[in-house]
């Protein structure tokens, strides 16, 4: 894991995909809010909920082929 400190209005770029991450506020208790500013092709997800993410995906992906075939 690589660890980088930042202030507000700094910003890391990771290459490729051109994805920057800035940092937009501090607040006095020290959570840090981040912008994130990514190609369309790119899900930016937290992680709490990147299993609720796939789960949907997955029946998203089932109920399309349902109705292609002609299901539902």
């Amino acid at each position: 894991m690589l660890v980088l400190g930042r202030r507000v209005n700094q910003t890391i770029v990771i290459e490729p995909g051109n994805i920057k991450i800035t940092v937009t506020h501090i607040t006095q208790g020290g959570a840090v809010r981040i912008g994130i500013d990514a190609p369309p092709e790119y899900t930016i997800l937290r992680e709490e909920l990147v299993g609720k993410y796939g789960r949907l995906q997955a029946q998203a992906e089932r109920e399309e082929r349902r109705r292609q075939e002609g299901g539902v």
